[in-house]
């Protein structure tokens, strides 16, 4: 686990990311805003491409469920 701060989400962050060659799992908590997301594929990536695509994902997900609600 890292622990790190993030602007959007209003201080500390919790992030872990791995895989077992059989799958890859993203996670992301910020405690500070009870949000949290988890992304993951049981794609086989020996190129380690699908962790720039979950990343993608969760920045989405950042966007829609935290960016958006705190322009309402």
């Amino acid at each position: 686990w890292v622990v790190s701060k993030r602007s959007w989400a209003k201080g500390k962050v919790l992030n872990h990311a791995g895989s077992n060659t059989m799958f890859f799992t993203v996670i992301w908590i910020a405690p500070e805003i009870n949000f949290g997301c988890v992304v993951s594929t049981n794609i086989d990536d020996p190129e380690n491409t699908i962790e720039k695509a979950c990343d993608r994902v969760v920045g989405k997900l950042i966007e829609e469920f935290v960016l958006k609600s705190e322009k309402k």
